[in-house]
């Protein structure tokens, strides 16, 4: 029998939860061991992060963060990273890329909020990029769910990468929605202009990368 001192477990499918029952240490500790998201309020499951998928996402994080770089712009690339979009929208996003003037964003926001701005934690501005790798039965996860998080929360933009498929879609932050800049799928070059002009991905390296200790 549950009482007022007992700790809330995190069930997926139960729905209530927010951005701040992460400051709970026992809720946050039941967070960090398992594979979350909250959606509208609904605490949901994460599919398993497998190599595959998380190694197309690593070179595509190397490949746009030393374009960036060779062009003047500071950033620094990270996987799994917590996003926090809303009281009620906490998201896992594969692959994150954030400027210099994103993480000085985030630590302003941090001392605003009375926390230690000596490391970034989980992310509550909207970075410059944002990589999702599709999961075998999540692709609506990833191709409406988060696209419509993502572009109300302003990330200019947001690639899809689906191994499966062996596709590639770039898409870039108009009015209030995302518009395709560049896709591409097997051997084919894309090419996502904007702030990435220049950057010249050959699909074959993402493939290739991930079948390289993979299958």
């Amino acid at each position: 029998m549950t009482t007022s001192a007992d700790p809330r477990l995190l069930e997926p499918g139960t729905s209530g939860w927010t951005a701040s029952d992460l400051d709970d240490p026992e809720i946050a500790r039941q967070w960090d061991a398992g594979r979350f998201e909250i959606i509208n309020g609904v605490l949901k499951t994460m599919p398993p992060a497998f190599y595959d998928h998380g190694a197309v996402t690593f070179e595509l994080l190397q490949m746009s963060r030393d374009h960036l770089r060779s062009g003047g712009i500071d950033c620094g690339a990270s996987v799994e990273v917590d996003l926090i979009i809303g009281e009620d929208d906490v998201v896992r996003v594969d692959g994150m890329l954030m400027s210099r003037a994103d993480a000085d964003q985030q630590r302003a926001v941090l001392v605003l909020l009375g926390r230690d701005p000596g490391q970034i934690g989980r992310v509550r501005v909207a970075p410059i990029l944002v990589i999702e790798s599709v999961s075998p039965g999540h692709e609506r996860h990833d191709r409406v769910t988060k696209r419509r998080l993502y572009a109300g929360f302003r990330i200019p933009n947001y690639w899809i990468v689906d191994r499966m498929r062996r596709s590639l879609e770039c898409l870039v932050l108009e009015g209030d929605g995302y518009v395709p800049a560049a896709q591409g799928s097997e051997q084919q070059t894309v090419s996502p202009g904007g702030l990435f002009a220049g950057l010249n991905i050959e699909l074959p390296r993402l493939w290739q990368n991930s079948l390289e200790f993979g299958g």
